[in-house]
């Protein structure tokens, strides 16, 4: 059957990532540097998983675009060979987001990746070491291995931004 608008479908039988909340997002950004920070809000506000943030070009980034309904559109545009699945998805950017892309892709090139750090792309691995440590800061729980005894998931970890994105945009009636 087709998922109708505002019904989560759970393809998973087992526990899934737990809701990010926002006084938590807010602690994480706290304790994030800048670059850090700039990637922890591309995953808040898209959903875009860590291997779609690493490699997120300017060329994928269309800010300020009129549509065909003479309104002005902000998204990102991800190829079949940039996601996961092999589909290729349009992702609506927020006004949080547009402020984030808009600073770091004014001086780079078409192809040049959008998010780096000290003149390096961010890989999977430094992206998950940097989690760790800035829950750790922020004093929340880190990790999804751990469940209470109702056998729900304490910690967090960066796909918990995505799965909170899905289920809030979910939430405002759009289809997961």
């Amino acid at each position: 059957s087709e998922a109708m608008p505002g019904e989560f479908v759970q393809k998973k039988s087992d526990n899934p990532r737990r809701i990010v909340q926002d006084n938590e997002f807010e602690k994480i950004c706290e304790q994030a540097e800048g670059d850090f920070r700039d990637v922890l809000i591309c995953a808040y506000e898209s959903a875009l998983r860590v291997s779609e943030i690493c490699n997120l070009t300017k060329s994928q980034v269309f800010l300020d675009i009129q549509h065909i309904s003479g309104e002005i559109v902000d998204y990102i545009d991800l190829g079949i060979f940039d996601t996961k699945t092999g589909a290729r998805r349009t992702v609506p950017v927020s006004s949080i987001l547009k402020e984030v892309l808009q600073r770091r892709i004014d001086k780079i090139e078409s192809d040049d990746w959008v998010f780096t750090t000290n003149s390096r792309k961010f890989s999977r691995n430094m992206v998950m070491f940097r989690m760790k440590s800035v829950c750790k800061n922020a004093n929340v729980a880190y990790g999804d291995k751990i469940l209470d005894k109702k056998g729900a998931r304490i910690g967090i970890v960066f796909h918990c931004l995505r799965h909170t994105r899905t289920t809030k945009w979910v939430e405002m009636g759009f289809s997961d």
